[in-house]
């Protein structure tokens, strides 16, 4: 059992970092620590099991960081520690099949924050069986506007709020083609929220979650979308399938006028309502072509008078 990192990845390591398929068990420390550094890094073939820390942590991740083929389970504190410091501003950071499952200890599984990344990508990933919070994407955005992609991907069996995505005052979202099946079977929680507080001018920056699947899942909600902040950006929430949901509050839960509903499929007989609309009043809903699954108006919709 190793006492500090499992593997550490020092300054003057190379930008491609095979680690040949290996296993990385109980480590004291990081799976795999990463020391500061000035260029890039592409890391990828690793599984790290039952680790006393983080499974993959940075120092200060700088440029593109790249994390492919890599499982880590049962860690402590996250799975896959990402934040980002003003004095080594990250470019992007691609997560490509990984598997997060068992993390039931520390904060959370995947965590990537910063304000100057320009593209964020989770594609073809797994979460499954995480008692903390499987996703966090907190991005404040400064100056160029950033795009965070969550695609292709599956959430199984979560607890907690299993996805929560910030994009910050300019950041675009893409939210597409991903499952999520059986979480919050405790009842708590909700499983994907999704925020943006766009500044003036951002109103053709994209905000949509289109294409997904929520089967199954129990807790308040099944999706939240919020944009705070008086400039609207591009919103919607369209070709999405939400089935067989039980939540107590609303399948999803809608805190923003700017987003569009459009063509989804809703059929969640045991959910409180279909749609849940947070309006002081002063705006409607722009919903067109869904399938409520439900002619009882009362039952679809909850929304002020």
């Amino acid at each position: 059992d190793s006492q500090v990192h499992g593997v550490e990845i020092t300054a003057n390591a190379g930008t491609e970092i095979d680690l040949g398929h290996s296993e990385i068990l109980r480590a004291k420390g990081s799976g795999v620590g990463v020391d500061e550094r000035k260029t890039s890094i592409a890391m990828r073939n690793v599984a790290i099991r039952d680790g006393w820390g983080s499974g993959i942590d940075f120092v200060s991740p700088t440029q593109d960081v790249q994390i492919e083929n890599v499982l880590v389970s049962n860690g402590s504190s996250y799975a896959i520690h990402i934040v980002e410091f003003p004095a080594a501003p990250l470019k992007s950071v691609q997560i490509l099949n990984v598997t997060v499952a068992d993390q039931s200890r520390g904060h959370a599984g995947v965590l990537v924050t910063g304000g100057w990344a320009e593209e964020i990508s989770i594609d073809r990933s797994t979460f499954t069986r995480n008692t903390v919070p499987s996703l966090i994407i907190g991005l404040e955005c400064h100056e160029q506007p950033s795009q965070t992609r969550l695609t292709n991907s599956t959430f199984i069996n979560n607890e907690e709020t299993v996805v929560h995505l910030d994009v910050g005052e300019c950041g675009s979202l893409e939210v597409s083609r991903n499952s999520f099946l059986e979480n919050n079977n405790s009842g708590q929680e909700g499983v994907l929220m999704v925020n943006a507080e766009p500044r003036e001018g951002s109103s053709s920056l994209p905000v949509s979650v289109e294409e997904n699947e929520f089967a199954k899942n129990g807790g308040e909600y099944s999706a939240m979308l919020s944009m705070h902040g008086s400039h609207p950006a591009n919103g919607s929430f369209r070709g999405n399938r939400l089935h067989d949901n039980i939540n107590s509050v609303a399948s999803v839960v809608l805190m923003s006028p700017h987003y569009r509903l459009e063509s989804n499929e809703f059929s969640n007989p045991l959910s409180a309502h279909e749609l849940d609309v947070r309006s002081d009043g002063s705006w409607k809903v722009q919903a067109t072509g869904n399938s409520w699954g439900t002619d009882d108006v009362k039952k679809a919709f909850k929304a002020p008078e």
